[in-house]
């Protein structure tokens, strides 16, 4: 019904600026953090042992406090993620407990619960949230406005269609 239909919006920028200022949640970029981490299990009959061996790590020397863990499934040090990013391998608490902390490269904190055990982690670097200016993301903003309008294209003229239709239901016998 709709193929063909497709219409080419060409907006000026005072449309993909007004569009960006009215969708500015879209656009924003959340805070961001880059961390090490050390890994203690938790065993399911004394999930406390790994909290203990996590505090007796953290007691240690900064040298022999990371080789004090156990082998975790995913990475060992991270880069610019986001709180969502960390949830996905960490779990939402952690996530949110993570981004409490202060960057303190060298300074073992913690320990931290996850869904696999408990974590000494090492924040170096912190990006607080921000929104970006209209020039950084002037492709997304384009992109997102062209769907937009001709997704807004597209449900009129499936509503004008509709309304030449009237649908009755009939009962069974």
């Amino acid at each position: 019904l709709l193929q063909g239909m497709e219409q080419t919006v060409t907006p000026n920028e005072a449309q993909l600026g007004d569009y960006f200022k009215q969708n500015a949640d879209r656009y924003a970029v959340p805070a961001k953090l880059s961390f090490k981490h050390i890994f203690f299990a938790a065993d399911a009959e004394q999930p406390e042992q790994a909290q203990q061996r996590a505090l007796a790590a953290m007691s240690a020397s900064s040298e022999t406090t990371a080789a004090r863990g156990d082998s975790f499934p995913y990475q060992k040090a991270y880069l610019d993620r986001s709180a969502d990013q960390i949830a996905r391998h960490f779990g939402n608490a952690f996530a949110e407990q993570i981004f409490t902390l202060d960057a303190a490269p060298g300074t073992w904190q913690g320990p931290i619960a996850s869904a696999y055990g408990v974590h000494l982690v090492n924040v170096t670097s912190t990006h607080t949230a921000r929104a970006p200016a209209y020039k950084e993301v002037q492709d997304r903003v384009l992109r997102d406005y062209l769907r937009d309008a001709n997704s807004s294209r597209n449900r009129a003229v499936i509503d004008k269609v509709v309304k030449n239709y009237r649908v009755e239901r009939v009962a069974e016998k």
